[in-house]
């Protein structure tokens, strides 16, 4: 449940960014290719972490489009999947780099 907040704070995140570039309304499918474009194959087309989302609705929401749960129908490898994302996306966020960026220093630092 953690990582699916920390997911939605940097969706908002990412929007906030695309705003400032000068889009006024950006999308789930704007924020989606600019981690695709920033990250390549981390990254993917689309709809920003668009594997993850009918997994956070059936968490949340017992009750909803996909069905019916007593128990959310999650997986495990999607916990290591998007917390791993996430760190890097956080990263990228906060300090502007790339993961990494962080382990080869820049040329001017060196």
């Amino acid at each position: 449940m953690m990582l699916f907040v920390a997911m939605e704070a940097s969706f908002q995140l990412v929007r906030r960014n695309l705003q400032a570039a000068g889009i006024r309304e950006p999308t789930a499918t704007d924020a989606g290719n600019l981690v695709a474009d920033t990250f390549g194959t981390f990254g993917r087309q689309g709809p920003y972490f668009a594997e993850f989302y009918e997994s956070r609705v059936k968490a949340f929401h017992p009750s909803n489009r996909y069905g019916v749960f007593p128990f959310p129908p999650l997986q495990a490898d999607d916990f290591y999947e998007l917390r791993d994302a996430l760190n890097v996306l956080y990263v990228f966020l906060i300090a502007g780099r790339k993961w990494n960026d962080l382990w080869q220093p820049d040329e001017e630092q060196a």
